[in-house]
């Protein structure tokens, strides 16, 4: 295997994990693997209040992730979730 096809089988291999099972994008998967898929406010709350404690004063949140709690939802800044 040459570098160009190591480096197809990564990119492959990147995108069909970030896509996770359902195929429709990335989803919340294991706890201690983040598959970047924007919904820690509402399927990881408690992960993101770790993170506000920490120090971080915004979050991200992918567009039409449903009710996220009050403490949670006034963090959210829209600039970050534009990427999602």
């Amino acid at each position: 295997m040459d570098s160009k096809e190591l480096a197809q089988l990564v990119t492959r291999e990147v995108l069909a994990r970030l896509k996770g099972a359902s195929g429709q994008g990335p989803t919340c998967g294991a706890a201690d693997i983040c598959s970047a898929c924007g919904r820690c406010v509402v399927a990881r709350e408690d992960a993101v209040r770790q993170f506000m404690q920490g120090g971080a004063s915004r979050i991200s949140a992918a567009g039409g992730v449903g009710k996220v709690a009050v403490d949670l939802a006034r963090l959210i800044d829209h600039t970050l979730s534009a990427i999602w």
